[in-house]
C-alpha cells in the first residue's frame, strides 16, 4: 500500500528532536473538517475542548478555545458544526462568531455530525439515537432511533443516494445506511474489522472508514460488493475522518496521537532521498490508482518533468514543496508535499581577530541556517600557540537573544575545550529562530599577558569526543552544518622590527642588520614590510626612515 504524509512532522535526518518543541495543541483529535474557502482544516480536539486550525503549510494554531466540549464536526458552505458531547453548536467561518448552541437529550454523547441538502443537520448521539436539527429555527427531534450498530460513532451524507451512512464502534460492525424519506436503518455490508470511528466518502462514490482499534483506514466500493481494502495502517486510533474533494486528500485525525494525518489517494510519489547538501540530486517515483494519461512535476524551485519518475538536482538551498499532476480520463488529480524536500547549505564558523597580549576579545560564533532553528549544539575547542583564558559568552545582541536558554553545559580549560547549547523550552511557545544567517553566540577570551606577535589560537568547531555541532528544529530531526574554524592572533605593531613595542632608528638599523648583515630576522617578517610590497628590501629601509624622521605615510603591512 502507498503511504500517505504527515503534516505535522518531517521524517528525515538521523536524531529526532520530535514534536516537543510546540505546544499540543491538539490533544484527542476527534474529527476534522476541510474549510475550502479558506484553505485550512478545522480540528476538533477533544481533551482541551477546543478547535484548532491547520494552514495550508502545516502551521498550526488555536481557532476557538473553551467551548462545551469538542466532538464530531462538519463544514457547510460558510458554516462549521460541531457536536458538543451533550449538544450542538454552529460557527460562522466567515466571522468567527458562534450562531447557535442547543442542548440535545443525548443518552450518551452528541458526536458525529453531517448535513443534507435540505437545511438539516444530522447529529449521532452515540447511545442509539439520530437527531435531525432545522438549521433554520433549530428545532430538533429524534430522526432515527432502532436498528442502529452499537455506539454508532459517525454520520456521512451520500447525495448520490440521498441517505445517510453511518458507521458504529463494535466489533464486525456494519456500515449502515438510513433512508431519509422513512427514517429506515439498514445494513449495507458487515465489516470483518469494525471499530470504526469515522466515515467519509470521495467524489467517485468510494467510502472511507477508521477503524480505531486497528489503525487503519478501510475503502469499500461505491456498490459494497467487493472486498474492503485497508489503504493505509498504522494510525494511532483514527476518528472522524474528512475527504477533500477539491485536492483529493483524505483527512485523518489521530485521537492518541494528537496530529491530522493526510493521505492522498488517487496519486502520490516518494523521494529517495528528501534532506542533502547542495547541489542535491533526488530521484522521484509517481504512482497513482489510476491509468496515466500525463504525469507533471513542479519541484518547487522552478524545475519541472514530465515523467513518471524524474530526477531533479536542487543548486540552491531551501525548503521546497513538491507537486505532481496528473490526468486520468479526461480528470486532473495533484498532489502536493508540504516542505518536503530541504537542499542544505547550512554552515558555523568562527570569526579571525587579534588583540593585544593581557587584553580581552570577543568571538563571534556565526551561522546560517535554511529551516527555523529551536536548538544549536555547538562544541569549540581553541589550542594554539597562544594562551587564550574564556571568560564568558552571551547571545545578547545575537540572532539567538530570544531563545529560551543558552547554557555553557560543559567547560575544559585544561584541554581548551567548551561545549554549548541554544535551545527553547520543550513545550514552551517561543518561536524558533528563523532560517537566515548571522551571529549567534559572542564568546570572550582573555590573551595571556605574556604572548608575543605571530602567536595563534585556532577557534574550531568540528567537535570533540562524542560532541558535535548540531542544529535542530521543530518536528524534525537534527542534522551537521558544515564548520568552519577561526582565529585569535596577538597584535604586532607594524615598523615594530626588532618588537620592543615602538618604531624609532632601532628597527632602522635591526632590519638593515637582517638585510645586509646576516643579522636576526624579524618576528614574523611580515612586521618589517612596511611598504606593503610583500618582500623585503631597500625600499623598506627608506620607507621606515621616511615615516621617522620625514613625516612620512605610516608602515603599512600586509
Amino acid at each position: 500500500m502507498k503511504q500517505g504524509y504527515v503534516l505535522t512532522a518531517f521524517c528525515i535526518f538521523l536524531t529526532l528532536w520530535g514534536s516537543a518543541y510546540g505546544q499540543n495543541l491538539i490533544d484527542g483529535a476527534e474529527s476534522v473538517a476541510f474549510d475550502s474557502l479558506r484553505n485550512r482544516y478545522i480540528v476538533s480536539s477533544l481533551n482541551n475542548k477546543s478547535l484548532v486550525q491547520i494552514d495550508q503549510d502545516g502551521n498550526i494554531s488555536n481557532y476557538k478555545t473553551n467551548l462545551p466540549g469538542c466532538f464530531g464536526n462538519c463544514i457547510k458552505n460558510d458554516t462549521l458544526f460541531v457536536g458538543t458531547g451533550t449538544g450542538l453548536f454552529a460557527v460562522d467561518l466567515a466571522t468567527d462568531e458562534i450562531i447557535f448552541s442547543i442542548s440535545l437529550p443525548t443518552i450518551q454523547n452528541a458526536d458525529g455530525v453531517t448535513t443534507d441538502t435540505s437545511g438539516y443537520v444530522y447529529v449521532v448521539d452515540t447511545g442509539g439515537k439520530i437527531f435531525k436539527v432545522r438549521i433554520s429555527d433549530r428545532q430538533y427531534w429524534v430522526f432515527a432511533s432502532t436498528g442502529l450498530a452499537t455506539w454508532t460513532q459517525d454520520i456521512f451524507f451520500d447525495i448520490r443516494h440521498n441517505r445517510l451512512l453511518v458507521a458504529g464502534y463494535s466489533a464486525n460492525a456494519p456500515v449502515q445506511a438510513i433512508n431519509l424519506d422513512d427514517s429506515t436503518v439498514y445494513d449495507l455490508v458487515v465489516s470483518p474489522t469494525g471499530y470504526f470511528d469515522g466515515i467519509t466518502m470521495d467524489n467517485r462514490g468510494n467510502v472511507f472508514l477508521g477503524s480505531h482499534v486497528n489503525g487503519e483506514i478501510i475503502k469499500y466500493d461505491s456498490t459494497f460488493t467487493n472486498p474492503p481494502e485497508v489503504i493505509y495502517s498504522g494510525i494511532p486510533e483514527p476518528a472522524g475522518l474528512d475527504y477533500n474533494i477539491r485536492d483529493n486528500i483524505i483527512a485523518v485525525p489521530s485521537f492518541s496521537g494528537d496530529k491530522v494525518f493526510f493521505i492522498s489517494y488517487y496519486v502520490n510519489f516518494e523521494a529517495d532521498t528528501t534532506v542533502g547538501w547542495v547541489p542535491f540530486e533526488v530521484n522521484f517515483d509517481g504512482s497513482s490508482r489510476l491509468s496515466v494519461d500525463t504525469w507533471n512535476w513542479d519541484f518547487g524551485d522552478g524545475g519541472s518533468a514530465d515523467i513518471q519518475s524524474p530526477t531533479h538536482i536542487y543548486q540552491e538551498r531551501g525548503i521546497y514543496n513538491v507537486t505532481l499532476n496528473i490526468t486520468s480520463g479526461g480528470e486532473s488529480y495533484s498532489h502536493t508535499q508540504k516542505k518536503y524536500i530541504m537542499a542544505l547549505a547550512d554552515t558555523l564558523w568562527a570569526a579571525a581577530v587579534d588583540g593585544d597580549p593581557g587584553e580581552t576579545v570577543e568571538v563571534g560564533i556565526y551561522g546560517s541556517n535554511t529551516i527555523p532553528l529551536s536548538l544549536m549544539k555547538i562544541p569549540m575547542e581553541y589550542p594554539g600557540t597562544l594562551n587564550l583564558t574564556l571568560d564568558s559568552f552571551t547571545t545578547v545582541g545575537c540572532r539567538t537573544e530570544n531563545m529560551d536558554n543558552a547554557t555553557m553545559s560543559s567547560s575544559d580549560p585544561t584541554n581548551k575545550r567548551a561545549y554549548f547549547q541554544i535551545s527553547n523550552d520543550v513545550g514552551g511557545t517561543t518561536s524558533a529562530m528563523a532560517a537566515g544567517s548571522g551571529l549567534l553566540l559572542k564568546l570572550f577570551f582573555t590573551i595571556a599577558p605574556a604572548a608575543s606577535f605571530g602567536q595563534t589560537a585556532v577557534i574550531e568547531l568540528d567537535g570533540y569526543s562524542t560532541r558535535i555541532p548540531q542544529f535542530g528544529g521543530i518536528d524534525i530531526y537534527a542534522y551537521e552544518p558544515l564548520n568552519f574554524p577561526g582565529v585569535v592572533s596577538v597584535s604586532g605593531l607594524c615598523g615594530d622590527v626588532n618588537g620592543n613595542g615602538a618604531i624609532n632608528l632601532l628597527d632602522v638599523t635591526y632590519l638593515l642588520s637582517y638585510l645586509y648583515k646576516s643579522g636576526p630576522a624579524p618576528d614574523p617578517e611580515s612586521i618589517a614590510d612596511v611598504n606593503g610590497s610583500g618582500s623585503l628590501n631597500i625600499l623598506d629601509i627608506t620607507y621606515l626612515i621616511n615615516y621617522v624622521y620625514k613625516s612620512g605615510p605610516a608602515p603599512q603591512c600586509i
